[in-house]
């Protein structure tokens, strides 16, 4: 009786586990569906932008996804949040 109990218990376990590999979540859309955008919190052509740049242009080759760097300058970095 209780070898019959845990069979069930851990069929009914296992069904649980396996259900977020069901049908939804194998239509998920593809990631990134938007243009991806960059925010550098320093003025255009310091080091800080080349760095951003370079990274963006290779995060590119990887994601399949055209992007944006924007300069936003000003407190020293802080209004680019």
């Amino acid at each position: 009786m209780k070898g019959r109990l845990w069979l069930m218990l851990s069929v009914f376990a296992l069904a649980g586990m396996l259900l977020p590999w069901g049908p939804a979540a194998r239509a998920a859309d593809q990631w990134p569906s938007k243009p991806i955008t960059l925010i550098v919190g320093f003025g255009a052509g310091g080091g800080t932008d080349v760095i951003a740049r370079t990274l963006t242009k290779e995060m590119v080759q990887y994601l399949k996804q055209s992007y944006m760097t924007i300069n936003m300058t000003g407190a020293s970095g802080a209004v680019a949040g």
